[in-house]
């Protein structure tokens, strides 16, 4: 136990110092609660997880591929292990929408309308018929699981050299025709587009 709180901040103070912000903002936000205090304390890796996925809602664009889609909700659907932190983001708004986060039960279909999807500790089969669904309509995919985007996710979280990072495919952007700030696809490590693609 004494070493998470240790890891976590070593992995906080290396993050990009556009994001390092938000995140530590944003995941202290989604935190429990508690009493007023001076110093506060290192959020929780799924906090950061919440945080960041937040984060790339609020800097993807949805206009292009879906127009007109401002007087709903927000809907992020989350498969797989339920993720407690993001309960807090139905306070929130994107882009003046407020969040409508939608836990997915085994074996369901993506709701309609479905702006993001998270899939979180999910099986291959159960991952793959996703993002098959997914793959049809403008929503953005994360995952924190290896692999993501190589099975046709957008955006994969991971750790290394004690460092958050994260991978954005284009073939699966360009295919979703979201686009991302290029603030965060100057931070990603980018899976390139065939010969000819283009994302701005």
């Amino acid at each position: 136990m004494p070493s998470t709180p240790n890891k976590l901040t070593s992995v906080l103070a290396t993050l990009p110092p556009a994001l390092l912000r938000v995140a530590w903002i944003l995941a202290l936000a989604l935190m429990p609660c508690a009493q007023a205090q001076k110093t506060p304390q290192p959020a929780d890796p799924q906090a950061l997880l919440a945080a960041f996925v937040y984060n790339f809602c609020l800097f993807t664009d949805w206009s292009v591929a879906r127009p007109g889609n401002e007087d709903r909700d927000f809907v992020l659907a989350v498969a797989g292990k339920p993720l407690p932190t993001l309960a807090a983001l139905g306070k929130r708004e994107v882009a003046r929408r407020p969040i409508q986060v939608v836990q997915l039960g085994e074996g369901d279909a993506l709701p309609e309308p479905c702006d993001a999807l998270l899939c979180h500790a999910l099986t291959t089969d159960r991952q793959r018929d996703l993002l098959a669904q997914a793959a049809q309509r403008p929503i953005l995919t994360l995952s924190p699981e290896p692999g993501f985007c190589q099975a046709g996710g957008i955006v994969e979280f991971f750790i290394s050299e004690q460092r958050m990072r994260f991978r954005v495919s284009l073939p699966n952007l360009n295919r979703s025709r979201l686009r991302i700030a290029s603030r965060l696809l100057q931070l990603a490590e980018i899976l390139p587009a065939p010969a000819g693609g283009d994302q701005q």
